[in-house]
């Protein structure tokens, strides 16, 4: 395969996605916090079990709905929709993380089950086109695991 290997501390599951702007609003960052501040969000599980190499991107993917990350994902919509943030007009969740950007081949391959329970959700200004990530913030799941 070939294409540019993510770095470690890149490795990811975005779950909310804002239209993108050329610097990060700090008053999107006061309202983000007004909303997740004090919630009390659960951990849960997240489980791939597919590598899927397509045009540009290799991804781990699940074999099945994740309900936990789709439990905490609505979550996090509702609690952002009360302060009137809401996700980019073009984006949909797809739970999937990353592991090579550049060329790829074009097959899915079974991989043994890449597990772990969230255990905090991370603020990032994604740099479009640099692939370079900033942490802004970071909140703790506290709540059962899903």
């Amino acid at each position: 395969t070939q294409g540019k290997p993510e770095a470690d501390n890149r490795l990811h599951v975005t779950m909310f996605l804002f239209d993108h702007t050329p610097a990060f609003d700090v008053n999107k960052v006061e309202q983000i916090s007004a909303a997740l501040d004090g919630q009390v969000l659960p951990t849960c599980r997240v489980l791939f079990e597919q590598l899927v190499r397509g045009k540009g991107t290799t991804l781990l993917l699940p074999n099945e709905r994740l309900e936990g990350v789709f439990g905490l994902q609505a979550r996090l919509a509702e609690l952002l929709g009360r302060k009137d943030l809401n996700a980019a007009s073009y984006w949909r969740f797809t739970p999937h993380m990353t592991l090579r950007r550049g060329a790829s081949g074009g097959d899915t391959l079974a991989v043994d089950p890449v597990s772990w329970t969230a255990q905090e959700i991370v603020l990032l200004d994604s740099h479009i086109g640099l692939t370079h990530y900033e942490e802004i913030a970071r909140w703790r799941l506290k709540g059962k695991s899903q």
